[in-house]
């Protein structure tokens, strides 16, 4: 039986990626919180909408999930602004460490209005937390340009029981 996917900023504390911004879905029970991380907490510093970061590539970041561990399918979206993303065809993300993979352009239309799962369609349709572009989206941009990647199958662990716990305050 499939599990519920959960669309999350990454409880916030992972943010900028080359202008843009970094979501998670995680198909887990519906009772999990997908947390996310940055190591050192000084290079991703929560600005009470998102976290960015001007280091490139981010260093030592990652998820976690309560109650954990528990297993689903891990997608990885990221979100540049279409102000700043003048040729998205030809960019793409490389996401590297434990999981790897490319984030590539999701469509060529930028997202523009709505939520985040109506646009990303299935098999994140349904996510929770809802994600309204409202929550993101910064004049002058109109959008976003969504890059996207699935690491597949993975397990992730509870903050715990995650080297990161250490520097969660």
């Amino acid at each position: 039986m499939p599990l519920p996917r959960l669309l999350s900023l990454a409880s916030t504390p992972i943010g900028a990626v080359a202008g843009g911004l970094l979501l998670v879905s995680f198909s887990a029970p519906a009772a999990a919180t997908l947390h996310g991380y940055c190591a050192p907490p000084t290079q991703c510093v929560d600005n009470g909408t998102n976290s960015p970061t001007s280091t490139n590539p981010p260093a030592q970041f990652g998820f976690t999930t309560s109650p954990g561990p528990s297993s689903g399918d891990l997608f990885v979206d990221v979100l540049v602004p279409n102000n700043e993303d003048l040729s998205p065809s030809k960019l793409s993300f490389a996401l590297t460490g434990t999981l790897s993979g490319t984030a590539t352009l999701f469509n060529t239309s930028p997202w523009a209005s709505g939520q985040l799962d109506a646009y990303l369609g299935t098999p994140i349709m349904g996510a929770e937390p809802a994600n309204p572009i409202g929550a993101f989206l910064k004049a002058p941009a109109t959008g976003f340009f969504v890059y996207q990647v699935d690491l597949g199958t993975t397990t992730l662990q509870g903050p715990s029981n995650h080297w990161c716990h250490r520097w969660r305050t």
